[in-house]
């Protein structure tokens, strides 16, 4: 008897042999040579003075930016993964982070830890900052895809591709920003200090950048080796490659988040201290019982208290009777922030 084939796994293979295809081929169709021959069309050209004039496209102000590779680089334990899901959650809200605007947007977290670690994380998140992400378009994947190899890179735009469709349907969001936590999970079995694997590695990174104009961070460990703390281990190919790039390290019982040399078409941003907060938060053992645990937050003092003072003149402002839209308007705080403040975590 044939086994049964799951028609969704089908049909994501099925988007993931598309999705190969075109990477393979590449874009924009053939051009001839000089000789006659057909050759790929691998870019166009465009006269200098003819090219549009944009802005920065802040996602975090200051710190992270749309359709650029970031790096965020610690030693083992040092609370990078914290760091990374706050972010997350913030974009995903729209929350202002530490008194920075932050653009609201899709978020895609590619863990290599899985799902229910993240979720303890993310529910001590909406404790500490009172913001729930009930409907936030904040995604979690299941598992780690092993990103040296393109069919398994292919496979990835295909399944995110299908929720990021989905979603903009149905809301007109689009992907902001695609986690890979952690580098060596996304590796796993390549040579991190070979220069074709990880070049391979910074392509998976760009092919996801480029197929949404978003920004991708990789979350990466620290050298081994003692003075080697102020780069991202393995290939240096991996440091090269980057936009940006932020350095983790504790610091007088807390932690110091540092911008590192590459800064692309932007200033360094200041460096900040940032204080762990340990949250209870109730999980379900098991037996489907509760059990209350405890998990680590984030929380940056001197920034907390801009956001304090406008999460209360918001709440000031809809207890006087005045719209979600007028709020937004007199205060500066985006509407998806403004909805989110008046409906607390539980």
């Amino acid at each position: 008897m044939a086994s049964e084939v799951n028609p969704h796994i089908s049909r994501i293979e099925a988007q993931a042999d598309n999705e190969l295809e075109r990477v393979i081929k590449a874009t924009g169709g053939a051009a001839n040579d000089a000789t006659g021959n057909n050759v790929r069309r691998l870019f166009t050209l465009t006269r200098a003075d003819r090219i549009e004039r944009k802005a920065t496209d802040w996602l975090i102000r200051d710190y992270l930016v749309r359709d650029t590779l970031a790096a965020l680089i610690a030693k083992p334990g040092a609370c990078k993964s914290f760091l990374a899901v706050d972010w997350a959650c913030r974009i995903a809200t729209g929350t202002s982070w530490y008194g920075r605007e932050v653009k609201p947007g899709a978020v895609f977290y590619l863990a290599g830890e899985g799902q229910r670690g993240l979720r303890k994380r993310i529910d001590g998140w909406e404790k500490h900052n009172g913001v729930s992400l009930e409907g936030a378009p904040l995604f979690i994947a299941s598992g780690m895809p092993f990103l040296c190899d393109q069919l398994n890179v292919a496979s990835t735009l295909a399944i995110i591709k299908e929720t990021a469709e989905e979603l903009r349907e149905s809301t007109g969001i689009k992907p902001a920003m695609i986690v890979i936590d952690t580098v060596a999970r996304a590796m796993n079995g390549a040579n991190e200090n070979a220069t074709d694997d990880m070049g391979k590695f910074v392509s998976a990174c760009d092919q996801l950048r480029q197929e949404w104009g978003c920004i991708v961070l990789a979350v990466h460990h620290t050298g081994n080796d003692p003075g080697a703390q102020d780069r991202g281990r393995g290939n240096s190919n991996f440091g090269a490659s980057m936009d940006s790039d932020f350095y983790l390290k504790p610091k007088d019982g807390g932690l110091e988040l540092k911008s590192g040399d590459k800064a692309k078409d932007w200033r360094k941003p200041p460096t900040l201290l940032l204080s762990k907060v340990e949250i209870e938060v109730e999980s379900i053992g098991d037996d489907g019982e509760p059990v209350r645990e405890t998990t680590l937050a984030l929380h940056d003092a001197a920034g907390a208290v801009a956001d304090t003072s406008k999460r209360e003149q918001v709440e000031r402002l809809h207890q006087d009777g005045m719209t979600v839209r007028a709020i937004a308007e007199q205060t500066g705080v985006p509407r998806s922030t403004a909805q989110r403040w008046l409906k607390p975590a539980a």
